[in-house]
Order: structure tokens, then sequence, then C-alpha cells
């Protein structure tokens, strides 16, 4: 049943593929409905192996390194037939152990968070721009462990320490294309109703670096495109019958 459900599953085999080629490697004699209803009903026995992978992975990884590096990411899944995402998979992935040790199944409105991941003090969480989101950043320097995260201007509000907004014009100013630029800054956080407004949570390293001519282009070629999709999705016409 494991070696049907590796199969279908990492293997990438449709249902009827996964079937015949059972059947010609002596695996099982079996139809592709029967395969179904077979893996539907193993669902919570190959949860208990994928839980107890996971825990073994995170023992090992916490005797064998102090300092961790965790690489989080997220999946979107879509069920067939679907034109958006209906799931997501949230993964974390050691590099150090070639395996994941950490996996969680949200529907769509389940966002993309470290606050979501397991963390112990040393830990070193990596993450894309979706993660750079100033409460769950302040979740991962509370547990005594670093971040490293991509991060547009706009994602997370950023001042000196002496309390004035950081002002990246002025910054980039100065740069030359692959200049690299780094400089110590406070996190804030407004907080619902910016409640909190102007209350510093955390210090942390920001480190900017100006792309060349080549990368510019392409941001800005992808830009146009995000934009030209924005307003094709906008428009309203009118077609005569």
């Amino acid at each position: 049943m494991l070696r049907l459900a590796l199969a279908y599953g990492p293997g990438g085999m449709s249902l009827r593929s996964a079937a015949a080629w059972a059947g010609l490697n002596d695996v099982a004699a079996i139809s592709d409905v029967a395969l179904l209803k077979r893996l539907r009903g193993s669902v919570d026995w190959l949860g208990d192996i994928a839980g107890a992978l996971l825990r073994n992975a995170s023992d090992a990884a916490r005797t064998t390194a102090a300092r961790r590096l965790r690489i989080v990411d997220g999946s979107s899944i879509s069920q067939p037939g679907s034109t958006g995402t209906d799931f997501r998979l949230h993964a974390t992935y050691e590099p150090a152990l070639a395996r994941f040790t950490h996996l969680e199944f949200t529907d769509v409105h389940g966002g993309e968070s470290f606050s979501r991941v397991p963390i112990d003090p040393g830990d070193i969480v990596l993450g894309d721009r979706a993660y750079a989101r100033a409460p769950a950043l302040h979740k991962v320097v509370s547990a005594g462990a670093d971040f490293i995260v991509r991060m547009a201007w706009s994602n997370v509000r950023l001042t000196s320490l002496d309390g004035r907004l950081i002002d990246w014009n002025t910054i980039y100013s100065t740069m030359m294309p692959g200049d690299v630029c780094e400089q110590e800054v406070r996190v804030e956080y407004s907080g619902p109703g910016c409640k909190h407004r102007g209350k510093p949570l955390f210090h942390a390293r920001l480190i900017v670096r100006r792309k060349d001519e080549e990368a510019t282009a392409r941001a800005e070629k992808s830009a146009r495109r995000r934009h030209q999709k924005r307003a094709d999705g906008g428009r309203i016409r009118l077609r005569a019958k």
C-alpha cells in the first residue's frame, strides 16, 4: 500500500498508471477505482507515517546542530477544475538533514508565516517576502532565534535607531548598481487600529543591494506586466451580438 501511495503521490502517476505499474511489477493486481478507494481509506495511516518521520527528523536536528538553518515556504494547491488556490501546504526544510521537518496543511485563508513553525533558540529561519511581517518576526526573535527574509520597502515599518522613518530614496541615491548597504534599524508594529504606532518591537540589520541594469530592466518589465494584467482584469468590454 505504501508503494502504491508513493507511486501515485510523489511519483506523479495517475490512478490508472499506478495500477498498471503495480501489475507490471508484481506489487498488486488492482484497478484504478479499487486503488482510489484504498488510498482514501489509508489517509490516517499515511499521516501517522509522515508524522513519525517528521518527529524523528526534528529530534535528530536538535541533537546534531547548535544552530539549525530552516528554510520555510508555502505551496498553493488547486483541486481538479479549480481556477485558483484551494489549499496551502506550509513546509519547513532543513538542508543539514536534507529533509522536511515540519508540514502544515491549511485552506486558502491560511497565510504564510513564521508563526506556523516550531522554533527553538539558536534557529535561523529563512523566508521569502511573504514572511516579512512584524508580528511573526517578533515571535522568532522572542524565541531566541534569528531570521533572514527578503522584503519590499512597504512590508515592514522600519526606523533608524534614533526613531526616524527610513528614507529609501536617500539610501538608493548614494548607491551604484551592485552596491550593498547595511545599517541597524528598529522594527515597528502599529497593531490593529494603529494602537501601538511608534512602539519598536526589536532591532534588526537591514541589507540593501541595488540591482544592476539587467536586473532592473527585468523588474520593470515584470511590474509593467502585472500592471497591465490588473488593468485588463478591471476593464469592461461590450460586444455586439
